[in-house]
């Protein structure tokens, strides 16, 4: 298993990293946290998060686009 997990929060809708560690230390993380990907280092992490971000900021702008071009 990695190290660290990329995970949206279903509270907030936000994504954040977590350890590994801290994620098992609660037996309730499974219900308060989708895991969306995980990493070896919390670099690694980083550089994860930030390409989902991306991608997502990509896809809300294709779907503003089209929306006009209807």
């Amino acid at each position: 298993m990695k190290s660290y997990l990329i995970v949206e929060e279903h509270k907030t809708k936000t994504l954040k990293i977590i350890p590994y560690s801290e994620y098992l230390l609660n037996k309730d993380n499974v219900f308060l946290y989708e895991i969306i990907s995980d990493a070896n280092t919390e670099d690694e992490a980083a550089l994860i998060l930030h390409h989902i971000n991306e991608v997502a900021a990509r896809d809300a702008t294709s779907c503003a686009v089209i929306r006009l071009d209807e």
